[in-house]
């Protein structure tokens, strides 16, 4: 095949150099070790800039995954702090795929230690940019 291969090829090849170095490395990858190891293993030349977006992507993907690892763990946190808490109200709401819709904590030695308090509502709502979307509805009472 004549001509230069097709930029995704290229790129899936520096990304998969970022991942041989992430393995073999201890800590985070720079460039250098990136340019080398493309050329060691992969056979390909690689400038600085296309080794530093290489590992730009690889970390933005293995942050994203971290993330939706932890996110799908919420509700084995919930069972346990209910268990640790037995005075407390945990309450959630999924959809029909499983997503979490609603959340609410309420631990025990709040029922008990503000019983005797002024009630006040205190509302906050943050809108939510990441993968999952929606607003974030905080409520203290």
């Amino acid at each position: 095949m004549k001509g230069r291969a097709p930029k995704k090829r290229v790129r899936d090849k520096f990304e998969e150099s970022v991942d041989h170095v992430i393995e073999v490395k201890d800590g985070t990858p720079v460039s250098k070790d990136v340019i080398k190891a493309a050329a060691n293993v992969q056979g390909v030349r690689a400038s600085y800039n296309q080794a530093f977006r290489a590992i730009g992507r690889a970390v933005t993907k293995t942050q994203r995954e971290k993330q939706q690892a932890s996110f799908g763990l919420i509700m084995s946190y919930l069972h346990h702090f209910q268990l640790r808490n037995e005075d407390s109200t945990v309450r959630a709401e999924s959809d029909a795929d499983q997503r979490l819709r609603r959340l609410g904590i309420c631990p025990g030695f709040m029922k008990h230690s503000l019983r005797h308090v002024r009630p006040v509502l205190s509302l906050d709502g943050a809108h939510l940019k990441s993968q999952w979307k929606g607003t974030l509805y905080t409520a203290s009472v």
